[in-house]
């Protein structure tokens, strides 16, 4: 399977548990954190697809 051009995806120390470009987990030892849905308009602004917390699609 081939990883989206962002870098989280070949980073050693990964600090997010899901890819703000594609959703998949990118760090699986990360717990998933329970977002508010005021979080995720933000991200959103800052042209993520994904929440890098929770893995929801934003779009």
């Amino acid at each position: 399977m081939t990883a989206c051009s962002n870098c989280n995806h070949w980073k050693l120390n990964v600090t997010v548990r899901f890819c703000s470009m594609c959703g998949k987990i990118v760090n699986e030892n990360i717990p998933i954190k329970r977002c508010t849905e005021e979080e995720h308009p933000k991200m959103l602004r800052e042209r993520n697809m994904y929440c890098a917390d929770c893995g929801k699609q934003l779009g």
